[in-house]
Parts: C-alpha cells; structure tokens; sequence
C-alpha cells in the first residue's frame, strides 16, 4: 500500500481520460481523487455541491483531481445543458462577448501606436499590427479547446492547473495575477492623467489626482460578474473611438504643412532596444488573453468563442490601423506615446479626456472583477459564490479596495505611460499571450495520447505545431530582451523626469516628457 500510495501522490495531480468519437471531439468529467462517485467540482449553488470540501478548483490552489471518461463531444457541449448547468452559470451569447472583448482589448495600448510604429518604420510596423492579431485569434483558440475539454474552468490559472497540476500550474497563476496587477496599475494611471487633462490649471499633483480616482472606483468595483458588465461594453465601445476621432480630426487639422517622411524600413536613428520598446508596446495593444477563460466560463456555448474573435477582429485591427497610419502618416516621428496629447483645443481635451476616463472606468472595472473574484475564491470559497448577504459583499468591498490601492501604488511608482505598457508587455504578455496557451494545449493533447489506452487519438496537426512552436520562440524572445530594454528605460525616465511618487504635475513641457521620453 505504501509504494502504491507514494507512487499515486508522485503521478500527475490531474489525470485525463477520454473515450473519444471519429471526430477527435471529448469533453471531461472531474472528481476528487478518492471519491467514489463522480461529481462535478462545482454547481450551480455551493449548498447543491457534493460534500468533497470547498470549490477548490476556482481557488489559487487545487486538490488532487483526476478526470474521469466521457462520450460528451464538443459541439454536443450545447445539449448538455444540464451538467454544463452543474458548473457554471452561462448566460453569455457570443455577440456579449464580442462586445467585451472590444471594451478589454481596445485601451490605452492604442494611445501609443502612432509612436510604436514611427520607431519601427512603416513596414515593420504595419507587419506587426497585422500578424500579432492572427496569432492571438489562434492562441485564444487553443485556450477555447482547453476550456472545453476541462469545462469546469473558470479562469486562466484553473486552466493551469487542470492540465499541469498544482505544482506547475502554480506557475500561470503568479504570472497572470502579476500581470492584472500591473494592467489595472496602468488603468488607473490613463485615469489619473485623464483628469489632470480635464483639469490642466489644477496645482494638485499625481499622486493627488490617483487618490481621487480610487474614491471614483470604489462604487463600480463592486459589480461582481461578467455578464452583468456586458451592457457596459457598448458605451465602452463608444467612449473609447470618440476621444480617437478627436485625436485624428485634432492630428489632421494641426499637421504640419510639410509631412515628415518615415521610412518603410527601421529608421536609422532606432537602435536595436528602442526595436524592442516598441514591439512589446504593439504587443501590449492587442493583449486580451487573460480573460479569454472568464469570458468562456459565463457563455452559453464556449463552441461559438471562434465567432467572438472573428467578430472583434476587424474592429480591433480597423481602429489600430488607423490610429496608428494618421499618426505616423502626419507627424512621423513626432508622434506621441500617449496620443491624447495631440488635443490642442480646449473642448475637444475636455470632451477627449471625459470619454477616456469613462471608458477606462469600464476596462478597469471589468479586470477588477477578475482579480478580486480570483482573491475571493482563494480566501473564502464558499461565500466567493454566493451574491446575496452581508458577509459575502463586505468581504467583496474590501477585497476590491485592496485591489484598487494596489493600482494607485503601481500607477505611481512608474509614472510614465510609455514605460509601464512597454513592461507590462515585456514581462506578462509573452507568456500569457503566447507561451502558456501552447504549453498547456500541447501537453494537454500529449498527455490524452499516453492516457488513450489505445482508442485511436489524432496527433495534433502540422498547422497546431507550427503555431504553438512560434508563440514558444516569440514568449522566449519577448520576456528577457524585451524587459531588458524596457526597464533601462524607466530607469533612464526615473532620472530624467522624477522618480515614484513625485508630483508630477499636467504641463505641457511635463506631458511632453513624459509622452516622448526616447
């Protein structure tokens, strides 16, 4: 019994086993390890929820799992209502998502594209607006195959662990909840600067503007589902092309009579760092990955996710490129990092800088909601389920001013826009982006090969390995060079134009400096 038991804790914490159809189609049924019957590690209520302990799945760490057979295929997911019921709660259409993925994605990442592409030169640049998109549809993809095949899934790390186990799906964890730290650090920065745009004659500082916005947050941080927030993505939508519409009128109406000219390829004064820079801020822009899980979890067919993308598609890269081709095309290299700072008139700052801030508002309340639903579920399981009560929305309350504070710290420590997206990008988007999606979706197919017991499984195909190994070499390349250059930067910045917490006042010169700290 000792040997069995030592070799039972040393094997994998999550065991898969399939009966699969002609068509390479599965879906997974979970118990804990030990049980005698199989149930579902969540429910539609935690007082229907077998008595095998909390909702450990949806936590930061998670009990042995092993994963029992089933003939469910996946575009039969949509017939299984009544155990996909079991899990979670679905109320999503595809078209919800599509809405949302538009209000996450599309931020304060195009605010610096005109300048990430004047460094890069036309042609590099306009490559990497057009293909970074393509290779986040298919890693979104893998990650829609992963939720499907684990359904119970709530969440990026939930997805870790269910394919790597606790001990190494501890790793996605960190990385995404270290990256949701940052995102929603430069969330409340874009805030801040916003009102100190609205407000340009105020003699209060930074730091002052931040404590304002984390008093503005507290009463819409308490929204605590995703698909209660799917309203608000069309006024996000909204709020966040009017202030671009302004930005280009403003661009056009301002340019200079004699347009400089940017080369197609790097220009020569771009070194090979400032390369780099500009690439992780592209990546940054199109970031959306960390909640693609979430957004799975709450709909009614996760099959119908591929519609989703598809949908936000031309949306995305329509508005980067023109973002990005009238910056470039008008101001060249004087394009700024934060193109707000175009808004020479006074109405249209003012009109500008309000929808920005609404609109940022939404996008950090929705990744708030991830962040303080993941916390939730970490501390207190049980209650993290349950909407109604005092005990539940005063824990919620606290947790998501703790979170909020957090990102006043963040937005303040690194103060310049340009340094913490192009960090942000180096240091959590490669792996989240790129790396984690293949790992997990290549071990996840290797691993029901060796656990088939001989039912015929399809390899996975020449086009899978293909992508998987690009996004592998691009998060390998992107982390340690791309962070390299990026912290030099703010180093440089920190030196140049005042170091955390300094005052930091809306000047012209100051914005300046900030914007265009090259």
């Amino acid at each position: 019994m000792a040997p069995q038991k030592k070799a039972d804790e040393e094997d994998h914490d999550q065991e898969l086993e399939m009966d699969l159809d002609d068509d390479d189609e599965w879906d997974v049924s979970l118990r804990p390890r030990g049980s005698s019957m199989s149930a579902p590690l969540s429910s539609s209520s935690p007082h229907d929820r077998p008595n095998n302990g909390p909702n450990i799945m949806h936590a930061l760490e998670v009990d042995d799992i092993t994963a029992l057979p089933a003939r469910v295929s996946m575009p039969s997911m949509a017939s299984s209502a009544a155990a996909r019921a079991q899990c979670l709660d679905r109320r999503s259409s595809w078209l919800d998502t599509a809405f949302l993925l538009v209000a996450d994605i599309v931020g304060t990442g195009i605010l610096g594209l005109a300048a990430q592409v004047a460094r890069l030169g036309w042609g590099a640049g306009v490559f990497f607006l057009l293909v970074i998109y393509p290779l986040n549809i298919y890693s979104g993809l893998l990650l829609q195959r992963l939720h499907i095949a684990y359904p119970a899934t709530q969440s990026y790390p939930d997805i870790g662990y269910a394919v790597l186990g606790p001990r190494w799906g501890k790793i996605v964890a960190v990385a995404l909840y270290a990256y949701f730290f940052f995102v929603l650090g430069n969330y409340a920065q874009v805030l801040t600067q916003s009102l100190q745009g609205i407000f340009p004659t105020s003699q209060l500082c930074m730091p002052h503007f931040g404590l304002i916005v984390t008093l503005c947050l507290l009463p819409f941080i308490q929204l605590r589902s995703m698909h209660s927030l799917s309203g608000l993505a069309v006024v996000s939508a909204v709020t966040i092309f009017t202030p671009l519409a302004l930005c280009v009128a403003a661009i056009v109406k301002h340019a200079p009579t004699r347009r400089p000219v940017v080369p197609s390829g790097v220009p020569a004064g771009t070194s090979f760092l400032d390369a780099m820079e500009s690439f992780t801020g592209i990546l940054f822009a199109y970031s959306g990955q960390s909640i693609y899980p979430n957004l799975l979890s709450e709909m009614r067919k996760p099959e119908e996710f591929a519609y989703s993308l598809s949908a936000a598609a031309p949306v995305l890269v329509g508005s980067y490129f023109v973002a990005a081709a009238v910056g470039v095309y008008y101001l060249g290299s004087g394009a700024p990092h934060f193109l707000m700072d175009v808004l020479e008139d006074e109405w249209m700052r003012q009109i500008g800088g309000w929808c920005l801030f609404l609109h940022m508002l939404i996008s950090y309340t929705i990744t708030s909601a991830v962040v303080s639903r993941a916390i939730h579920l970490w501390l207190d399981p049980v209650n993290a389920n349950v909407t109604t009560g005092i005990t539940p929305n005063v824990q919620w309350f606290f947790i998501a001013l703790a979170v909020a504070m957090n990102s006043y710290i963040v937005s303040n420590v690194i103060p310049f826009f340009k340094d913490l997206t192009e960090i942000i990008g180096a240091l959590n988007l490669g792996p989240i982006s790129f790396g984690f999606p293949a790992t997990l979706y290549i071990v996840h197919r290797l691993r029901a090969r060796r656990k088939s017991s001989g039912i015929s499984l399809k390899a996975m195909s020449r086009l899978d390995w293909s992508v998987c190994i690009l996004l592998l070499f691009l998060c390998a390349y992107t982390v340690p060079i791309g962070l390299w250059a990026d912290v030099t930067a703010l180093i440089r910045d920190w030196h140049t134009f005042g170091g955390p917490f300094d005052c930091h006042r809306y000047s012209a010169e100051h914005r300046s400096g900030i914007s265009k700290n090259d």
